[in-house]
């Protein structure tokens, strides 16, 4: 196993870079002029990536995967594709506001799912609750089926790429 390498801090002490960043803190952190970590409150704390990096210059903000976690992280709706469905993009549009956009901002979506053919059989609930969120806009948009998820029990997870126009 690689370890990091340590940098000595003022007092010539060696300071691990891992144990520098405060998951607890990372609300909103800057992490240079031209990105800002997204971290919704609504949304579990992430642990080992980030809900959303906003970048400025062009404000591209790159979406995480986003399952059908609940904000403790729990999937919801087990069983429920539809539902999922829902929550998943409950948790992109709280990312999108986040970064001071819309779900109408999102420019290019990956959809993966466990059962392409469930997700067919559901095509036309699916299509309601996308409407009820996005209106009649559809982003670029490609469907995968995987075998497996992070989390037990999740059917779909999405993630994705908002525009957010400069504010000048």
């Amino acid at each position: 196993m690689k370890h990091l390498k340590t940098k000595p801090n003022q007092s010539g002490t060696a300071v691990n870079p891992i144990q520098l960043f405060d998951f607890k803190q990372a609300t909103q952190i800057k992490v240079n002029q031209m990105k800002k970590i997204i971290t919704p409150p609504e949304l579990a704390p992430p642990r080992g990536f980030n809900h959303g990096i906003l970048c400025s210059g062009g404000k591209t903000l790159f979406l995480a995967g986003q399952d059908a976690g609940d904000s403790e992280g729990k999937i919801v709706c087990h069983g429920d594709i539809v539902g999922q469905y829902e929550q998943v993009v409950k948790n992109l549009e709280a990312v999108c506001r986040e970064a001071g956009g819309t779900l109408q901002n999102i420019v290019k979506m990956n959809i993966y799912v466990s059962d392409v053919a469930l997700y067919k059989a559901h095509l036309k609930e699916l299509a309601i609750v996308h409407r009820q969120y996005f209106g009649k806009y559809y982003p670029v948009t490609a469907l995968f089926e995987i075998t497996g998820f992070y989390q037990e029990h999740n059917l779909v997870e999405i993630e994705g790429i908002a525009y957010l126009e400069d504010e000048s």
